[in-house]
């Protein structure tokens, strides 16, 4: 009997396939079909998960666009108010210097006249 699976190597190997297949055929059947529907579904979800990624990278392109936008917004009334105040307190500083010349005018202009009737 030793001589005969020696003779027929590959017989034995389609022998053994063979009972393979008629104990194990409707279970390598059902596992084939899990894995191929887990393939599926792995396919999916990729496709998903690429998809809700690209939605979150432009969601959260779009709100740092509307975040810099209201930055530069704000920014702009700030420097305009700075502006305005600078400026308010230039006009009030010229004002104050004018009247304070025409004081210190009055001033000595007083002064001499003391001096002047001494």
């Amino acid at each position: 009997m030793a001589a005969k699976n020696e003779q027929h190597p590959s017989a034995q190997v389609g022998e053994i396939s063979t009972i393979r297949n008629i104990l194990m055929g409707q279970q390598m059947a059902a596992y084939e079909a899990h894995f191929a529907s887990i393939g599926e579904s792995l396919a999916t979800m990729k496709s998903e998960f690429s998809n809700d990624l690209k939605s979150l990278g432009n969601y959260t392109d779009d709100r740092i666009s509307n975040m810099e936008k209201d930055m530069n917004e704000r920014f702009d009334r700030i420097e305009k108010l700075l502006s305005e105040q600078v400026k308010r307190l230039d006009e009030k500083l010229q004002e104050t210097s004018k009247d304070d010349r025409n004081t210190l005018a009055k001033t000595l202009e007083e002064l001499s006249r003391r001096l002047a009737k001494d």
